[in-house]
């Protein structure tokens, strides 16, 4: 898990750069932390080197809401179809897992993340001042 870790923190320097462009309030090392310890992580490694990662949180399973909380494609690997077979994954996961919906929140000026996730059939959930939430329905009641 170490490794794992480690080439996560990578992933996301090399990829992102600073905290505030991952919008989380601590630094990198502890936001990873966090995802170890709570959120649902799938990675895809290629050649012995992370290339992709998709991280979500599916423990609230009173109301079955999942939230996507980091996918990240190495900048030199994108549009290769990594991100679509991370978040496919995880939506399988989830539906496996009888999830209702998958939330994120992503920035009003990212319209290409807007555009991949209205590809996969999010829709516009809320509109914030700087963000929008976006909503997937997996399950139906």
């Amino acid at each position: 898990m170490t490794l794992v870790r480690e080439d996560i923190i990578t992933l996301i320097e090399n990829n992102i750069g600073n905290e505030e462009e991952i919008r989380v309030s601590s630094t990198i090392p502890d936001y990873v932390d966090k995802l170890m310890e709570k959120a649902q992580i799938i990675t895809y490694y290629s050649r012995g080197s992370l290339k992709g990662v998709i991280a979500y949180y599916a423990n609230n399973l009173e109301t079955k809401q999942a939230y996507l909380s980091l996918i990240l494609i190495d900048k030199r690997f994108q549009s290769m179809g990594i991100g679509r077979l991370l978040f496919e994954a995880a939506k399988f996961d989830l539906s496996r897992n009888n999830f209702l919906t998958f939330d994120l929140e992503v920035l009003n000026t990212n319209s290409r993340a807007q555009d991949f996730y209205r590809k996969y059939n999010f829709k516009l959930f809320e509109e914030k001042e700087k963000s929008v939430i976006m909503r997937l329905l997996i399950n139906k009641n």
